[in-house]
C-alpha cells in the first residue's frame, strides 16, 4: 500500500505523463493501426523510454488486420439535394456499386434510437 500511495502522490505532484501524452499527439497525431503514423509512434515510443532512462525497452512484433478509408460520400438528393459530411468508421464494409438510397429516420438520442421499434427503421438510414 505505501508503494500505490507514494506512485498516487508522485504522479500528482509531477506533470511527467501529460507531457508525454501531449508529446506523442503533437510529435505523431493520429495513428490508425497499420498505418506510417502508427510505425512513427512505435519508433517515438522506444525513443522515449531509452530517453527516459529505462533500462527494458523492447519492441514485440504484432500482426493486425489493416484497414485503409478510401473515399467517403454521402448526399441528401431530396427535398433540397446537398452533400453531407460524413467519415467511415474503421473496419465498415464498402458501399456496395451504385450506392445506397433509402429514407432517413431521425431520432434525438441514443436512448430514443433504442426505444424504437425495430420495424419502423428496418430498411432505413
Amino acid at each position: 500500500m505505501q508503494t500505490a500511495a507514494w506512485i498516487r502522490e508522485h504522479a500528482l505532484s509531477d506533470n511527467r505523463s501529460y507531457e508525454i501524452l501531449e508529446s506523442l499527439t503533437t510529435e505523431v497525431g493520429a495513428r490508425l493501426a497499420g498505418s506510417e503514423a502508427d510505425l512513427r509512434a512505435v519508433a517515438w515510443a522506444e525513443a522515449k523510454m531509452r530517453a527516459l532512462g529505462l533500462d527494458k525497452v523492447w519492441k514485440e512484433p504484432v500482426q493486425y488486420p489493416v484497414w485503409q478509408r478510401l473515399s467517403e460520400l454521402a448526399s441528401v438528393i431530396s427535398p433540397y439535394p446537398h452533400r453531407l459530411q460524413v467519415t467511415a468508421l474503421g473496419h465498415s464494409v464498402s458501399t456496395p456499386e451504385g450506392g445506397v438510397q433509402a429514407d432517413i429516420v431521425r431520432v434525438a438520442s441514443l436512448q430514443d434510437l433504442k426505444n424504437t421499434d425495430p420495424a419502423k427503421v428496418h430498411g432505413k438510414i
